[in-house]
């Protein structure tokens, strides 16, 4: 297998290679789709690493301890600095108006994507894939572990369910049988509560978003 394919995999980091052309960098959803999904990955990046937690919709700090990346010690810097919990749909939209570049800068840092600016796109930057196979690696994985009923981190499941969450469906089922979905399914449910609701959280959150934008 090779070596791109060895990197340590990062929730946020996936979910962006998810909604993003393998080619070109193109968004394949609306950028608030995409700022919200990546919000719930970088909650769900403490969730998973046992910082975070959530407590009766509550998403509170169980280790303030540093964060050997600097994307989540800055979220996990935002959480302690606020003086009461807060629900988690609150911070959703909070972190959703950053979660993209901050991600973005990411893995430019880890030199799998690269900054195009041009003076045609929207937004300013479009960030383009250094490698092809790289990008398209973790729909590939997924998509593989779910065509053949294998067991998956919980770290995999959440990832797939924001996918679904964000309109990706497609990117993780396309040309698999029914039983594919009906797997992931299965998944989900059988993911500790807390992870379950915060797919669900950013799910509303992404529909709402949808339905108030039209996007």
């Amino acid at each position: 297998m090779a070596a791109e394919h060895d990197r340590p995999h990062r929730l946020a980091d996936e979910l962006f290679l998810l909604a993003h052309d393998d080619v070109t960098g193109k968004a394949r959803v609306h950028p608030l789709v995409t700022g919200f999904g990546l919000a719930g990955a970088l909650v769900g990046e403490l969730m998973l690493g046992g910082r975070a937690d959530l407590r009766s919709g509550f998403l509170v700090v169980r280790d303030p301890g540093p964060v050997d990346d600097p994307v989540g010690q800055a979220v996990l810097r935002r959480l302690t600095a606020h003086p009461e919990p807060q629900r988690l749909p609150v911070w959703l939209g909070t972190l959703a108006e950053t979660a993209e570049d901050a991600v973005a800068r990411r893995l430019v840092a880890d030199g799998i994507v690269t900054a195009a600016r041009s003076g045609f796109l929207r937004r300013g930057a479009r960030w383009v894939p250094a490698e092809m196979s790289t990008a398209a690696w973790p729909a590939a994985r997924l998509r593989m572990l779910l065509t053949r009923s294998e067991p998956l981190a919980a770290g995999d499941v959440v990832l797939a369910g924001l996918a679904v969450a964000c309109g990706l469906e497609s990117r993780l089922l396309w040309d698999t049988p029914p039983e594919t979905r009906q797997y992931l399914d299965y998944l989900r449910y059988a993911l500790a509560e807390p992870l379950r609701e915060l797919i669900s959280h950013t799910e509303t959150a992404v529909g709402n978003a949808v339905m108030s934008r039209r996007v």
